[in-house]
C-alpha cells in the first residue's frame, strides 16, 4: 500500500478488520508520517517500510525521490525515471521485497507495476504475484492510442502509423531499464526478459483500478489483465461536496483529478 491508501483504510472500521487478517502490511511510495504509523499500530497492524530502496523521508517536496514535475521534456523525464527510480535501484527494490517476504513468510505478493523489480522477488520465492496499476492501461499496445498526447483512436493507415511510431519511441525510451532488471534476474538464477513490459506483466494477474468504460481497450492487451474497478471510498474526514453554483445551473460540470501528493 501507499500511505494514502492505508490512511483511507484505517478510516473505515470494516477495512481495519480486513487488514488485521494479514501478518504484515508493506507500505511504500511515500513517507509513513508518524501519526499514520501510530494509528496503524494502535489498530493492531504491523508495517514494513522500504529501507534500502528509494523512498521519501518526509512529505516535503524537496524530499521527493523523483521530481517529474521539474522536467518538461517527456523523453528526458523517462530517462531520469529509469536512472533514479526503475533501473539503477532495481537490486534494492528486489532485496527489500525479498526481505519482507522472508520475514513474513508471505503467501502472495501484490506490487505496483511501476516497480517491476519488486515482482522479481515473487518469482525468486515462487509465490503467486499480482501487479497493481492504480490507473488506466499505460503500456504501449497496438489498437490503443499512445499515452500522453491525448490522441483519439487511430483511423486508417496514417493513424496506425502514428501509433506504431509512438510505440517505437516509448520502447526505445524504456529499453535502458531492461539490462538492470536482467542483471537482478541473473543474480537469482532467472531467465532474462525481453523488455520492462514483460517483467511488469509476468504476474499471474495485472489489476487495473479503473473501469474499461473509462479506458481504451484492445485484443492485444495481455490475457492476464483484469479491470478491478476504481477505489471510490472517501475517508471519514471528507466533508460532503457542496456546489457553489445554483441548483438550476445547466452548464456541464467537469471534474479534473490530479496526483494526490500535494492536494
Amino acid at each position: 500500500l501507499v500511505p494514502t491508501q492505508l490512511q483511507r483504510l484505517l478510516d473505515r472500521p470494516e477495512a481495519v478488520a480486513w487488514l488485521r487478517q494479514f501478518k504484515i502490511i508493506f507500505v511504500g511510495g511515500g513517507p509513513v508520517w508518524p501519526t499514520l504509523a501510530e494509528e496503524a499500530r494502535t489498530a493492531g497492524l504491523d508495517l514494513i517500510p522500504w529501507t534500502t530502496a528509494p523512498h521519501r523521508k518526509s512529505r516535503r517536496p524537496e524530499d521527493d525521490v523523483f521530481k517529474d514535475y521539474e522536467i518538461s521534456n517527456p523523453l528526458r523525464m523517462i530517462r531520469s525515471y529509469i536512472e533514479s527510480f526503475m533501473g539503477e535501484p532495481a537490486p534494492r527494490w528486489t532485496a527489500d521485497t525479498l526481505a519482507a517476504i522472508d520475514q513474513t513468510r508471505a503467501d502472495v505478493l501484490v506490487a505496483d507495476m511501476s516497480i517491476p523489480a519488486a515482482l522479481i522477488a515473487g518469482e525468486v520465492r515462487a509465490i503467486p504475484c499480482a501487479a497493481l496499476m492504480p490507473n488506466i492501461w499505460l503500456l504501449p499496445t497496438p489498437g490503443i492510442p499512445p499515452l500522453g498526447p491525448g490522441f483519439p483512436l487511430a483511423q486508417g493507415p496514417l493513424g496506425r502509423m502514428r501509433d506504431a511510431l509512438m510505440r517505437a519511441v516509448t520502447h526505445r525510451a524504456f529499453a535502458p531499464a531492461t539490462p538492470h532488471l536482467n542483471a537482478v534476474r541473473a543474480k537469482h538464477g532467472l531467465a532474462p526478459v525481453r523488455s520492462v513490459y514483460e517483467q511488469m506483466t509476468r504476474a499471474e494477474q495485472v489489476l487495473l483500478l479503473t473501469s474499461p468504460a473509462f479506458d481504451f481497450t484492445s485484443p492485444a492487451m495481455p490475457s492476464n489483465v483484469r479491470y478491478a474497478g476504481p477505489v471510490l471510498d472517501d475517508p471519514t474526514w471528507c466533508e460532503p461536496w457542496r456546489s457553489p453554483w445554483p441548483a438550476d445551473d445547466a452548464r456541464p460540470l467537469v471534474l479534473v483529478g490530479l496526483s494526490s501528493t500535494y492536494q
